[in-house]
C-alpha cells in the first residue's frame, strides 16, 4: 500500500532554524538572528559554527538521497567501492556530509552501517522519501528515488543487494565480484514507492530477473 504522506512538522535543535513537511516537500525556514546564514549557506541550511579558517559551517535539518550518475556492473567490488562513488558525487554537487550506499555485501550492510536518522530523508529538491529510519526500512517510501546528487531525473535501475529493513538479502553477484549473465542479485527500481525500491529479483514483482552482466547505479544515502 503507498503511504500517505503525514502532515508532520519537526524542530531543529540545532541554532535558528526550523522545518516542516507541506505538499511532500521539506521546507526549511531560518529564523531571525543570523544574516551569515541566508547569505553565505544554501536555501535552507543554517550555520553551525566556523571552521579554522574562519568559513561558516552549514549543515542541514535532513538527510539527502540520490540516484548515482555512475553505472557499474556486478562485479564492482562491493559496498566501501559504492560508498566510494556516492561520496564522490555528493562532493561534486557540494552536498555536504558523509555518505553511504544501499548496498549490502558479505561484511556490510545498511542495518548495521548505516547511521539511522530521526530526521527526513529526501531528494535533493525536497522531495520527501521518509520520515526517518524506521519509516525507510517499513516496507514502502513515499516516493521513488529518481533524482542524481545534482538533480538530474534518473531512471535505471540500482544494485542493492538489499532488503527493505536494510540486511543482506540472499543474492548479491557473488559478493559483488561476478558479473556473468547467469549470476542473480537484488536491485532496486527508483520509479517504485513499494518493496521493489530495494528488493526485487523475480518476476513475482513484475519485473524481469536482473543479472549480474548489466551496468546500473546505487541509491547513496546521506548519513
Amino acid at each position: 500500500m503507498k503511504k500517505v504522506l503525514p502532515s508532520v512538522c519537526f524542530v531543529s535543535v540545532v541554532l535558528f532554524a526550523f522545518s516542516t513537511m507541506a505538499a511532500d516537500k521539506v521546507v526549511v525556514i531560518p529564523l531571525g538572528g543570523s544574516s551569515l546564514a541566508r547569505k553565505s549557506c544554501k536555501s535552507g541550511e543554517y550555520v553551525s559554527g566556523f571552521d579554522a579558517n574562519g568559513n561558516l559551517i552549514c549543515q542541514h535539518p535532513w538527510k539527502y538521497v540520490f540516484h548515482s550518475e555512475a553505472l557499474v556492473k556486478g562485479d564492482f567490488g562491493g559496498a566501501s567501492v559504492a560508498d566510494q562513488i556516492c561520496q564522490t558525487e555528493a562532493d561534486a554537487a557540494s552536498l555536504g556530509g558523509t555518505y553511504k550506499a544501499w548496498v549490502s555485501d558479505y561484511d556490510s550492510n545498511p542495518a548495521t552501517a548505516f547511521a539511522q536518522s530521526i530526521a527526513p530523508y529526501v531528494l535533493v529538491d525536497g522531495t520527501v522519501i521518509a520520515s526517518h529510519w524506521s519509516d525507510l526500512t517499513d516496507g514502502a517510501i513515499f516516493n521513488g528515488i529518481g533524482l542524481t546528487a545534482v538533480g538530474n531525473p534518473a531512471t535505471g535501475s540500482v544494485w542493492t543487494g538489499t532488503m527493505v529493513d536494510g540486511s543482506k538479502a540472499t543474492y548479491t553477484c557473488s559478493g559483488w565480484k561476478s558479473q556473468t549473465p547467469d549470476s542473480w542479485t537484488t536491485v532496486g527500481y527508483p520509479a517504485s514507492s513499494e518493496i521493489s525500491w530495494t528488493f526485487s529479483i523475480t518476476v513475482d514483482y513484475g519485473f524481469l530477473v536482473p543479472n549480474c552482466s548489466n551496468s546500473m547505479g546505487f541509491y547513496c544515502f546521506e548519513q
